[in-house]
């Protein structure tokens, strides 16, 4: 019976331990966690399951989860941010690096026009798409 009640509160630890081992919480999110805790578990060297289970965190699932989800849709804002950056920075090994293309003009040196912008016009509203996205994600 004591075994069984030690492996049942292990169970409802287990989500949180999850949450805490979430590769995208950064140091704010630690921040935020042990404001949740009332203990600053990121600073702690000796912190251990034990540490966790005398906290009672299980009563703490919901709000260390939603930190936890928020650090997950923030890393995937800042991937998106880092895609657009990418493209008009030099490329990435999706695309090649955005160019205009310039064309000699007639027989004078050192005159150029603009040629086909089609393809810039193409990842100006696909970076404007996706800046759109961030703008408008409540993270």
């Amino acid at each position: 019976q004591k075994l069984k009640g030690m492996v049942e509160e292990f169970k409802l630890t287990l989500p949180v331990i999850s949450c805490l081992r979430n590769p995208a919480l950064q140091k704010h999110h630690f921040q935020q966690i042990d404001e949740i805790v009332g203990k600053e578990l990121s600073k702690d060297e000796e912190f251990t399951l034990g540490v966790l289970i005398e906290l009672k965190v299980m009563d703490l699932k919901d709000d260390i989860q939603q930190v936890s989800n928020t650090a997950t849709q923030e890393a995937a804002l800042e991937e998106l941010l880092t895609k657009v950056s990418k493209v008009w920075a030099g490329g990435s090994t999706e695309s090649k690096p955005v160019e205009f293309i310039v064309n000699p003009y007639k027989d004078y040196k050192d005159v150029y026009t603009l040629g086909s912008v089609e393809e810039i016009m193409t990842q100006i509203e696909d970076t404007g798409l996706i800046i759109s996205t961030v703008i408008s994600s409540r993270f």
